[in-house]
């Protein structure tokens, strides 16, 4: 053998050898709530600077996200609403729920020149039942006093798809009020009696963008660094609460205790924001998955990862962090998933 061949022959065995033993990238999928979708997408941009997982993520709202993870189409789904598992997958295999961050539902509206305008729950359920329908109405001069309401008719923006972001909303309006609650409910999605329906958080974003005397609601991480007005909610102690990761922080805080699946809305808490919620990620239980499964393991670190050191980006993501007592109850959580049992 030539001395050239036996060079390119060692050449091609070291690019073999490399090959094989570099790690190989894994690759796992999720679908599900536009209400969390940008902290979601700045902890998988965070996670692969530090992994070989690559999370590909579709915010296409909670209910059609957990249809297919359901079919098996997704490895995770992302919701805004708790349900027992039991009722969620006719084949069976069981699911667990896994909170990872606490977020508000916001009310914005677009009037010129009209910052910080106060709603109370009678206000926000009379513009959702179609009772108050325009913004000098009395009761709305009532709650801000000083301020020129102009006599505007109010054109409501709500989401016409199944959204976890309605359920959160409708949940709240349902606690408040006792007509909502008969008339209307609770749901991700309901017959709305008024306004214009639209898809996902950022059509309700555009939407009321576009049209002067428009209300709408939506996550508060879509309203920061656009033009929107962001409206004032009376809590249920009579204290008007500008929304933002402090006074979501004290809702989640004050009524953890009634557990992880539980509403926050409506919170007790005197300067919780009343209109709070935590957001899940869904997951099969290690019975489902074999120990081996190399994506499953994949997956439990990137959300270990999420609710322990991807904290850290929730504040300027406008979202509040877990409390301790959550993050406490999410680890056992996820270890009962086979967190840890894997070697990397």
């Amino acid at each position: 053998m030539t001395e050239l061949a036996t060079k390119l022959i060692g050449g091609l065995s070291a690019v073999f050898l490399l090959s094989v033993t570099l790690p190989a990238e894994l690759y796992i999928s999720g679908a599900g709530a536009t209400f969390p979708a940008p902290l979601y997408q700045r902890w998988i941009s965070e996670y692969a600077s530090v992994s070989d997982l690559r999370v590909q993520y579709e915010s296409v709202g909670s209910s059609a996200g957990m249809e297919q993870f359901l079919r098996g189409q997704v490895d995770f789904a992302a919701v805004d609403i708790y349900q027992q598992p039991q009722f969620l997958d006719d084949s069976g295999k069981s699911v667990i729920y896994i909170p990872t961050a606490v977020g508000g539902v916001v009310i914005v509206y677009h009037i010129k020149g009209l910052q910080g305008l106060n709603f109370s729950p009678e206000a926000i359920s009379g513009i959702y039942s179609g009772k108050i329908t325009r913004w000098n109405d009395g009761l709305l001069r009532q709650l801000n006093p000083g301020s020129e309401l102009p006599n505007i008719p109010i054109t409501v923006i709500h989401r016409s798809d199944r959204s976890g972001t309605s359920f959160v909303f409708t949940e709240y309006l349902s606690s408040v009020s006792g007509d909502w609650a008969q008339q209307i409910g609770t749901g991700s999605s309901v017959d709305w009696p008024v306004g214009i329906g639209v898809n996902d958080n950022s059509g309700v974003l555009k939407y009321t963008e576009r049209i002067e005397g428009a209300i709408g609601y939506m996550s508060l991480s879509y309203t920061l660094g656009n033009r929107l007005q962001i409206g004032r909610i009376m809590n249920s102690s009579g204290v008007y609460i500008i929304p933002g990761p402090e006074s979501i922080a004290l809702a989640a805080e004050s009524d953890t205790g009634k557990g992880i699946q539980k509403s926050i809305t409506n919170t007790q808490s005197h300067y919780g924001y009343p209109i709070a919620a935590f957001t899940y990620l869904v997951i099969h239980s290690s019975e489902e998955k074999a120990a081996s499964n190399s994506e499953y393991h994949a997956l439990l670190d990137f959300i270990w990862w999420a609710v322990h050191d991807g904290q850290a980006f929730c504040g300027e993501l406008g979202y509040s962090p877990l409390p301790p007592g959550v993050v406490k109850r999410t680890e056992e959580l996820l270890q009962s998933a086979g967190y840890g049992t894997h070697d990397h």
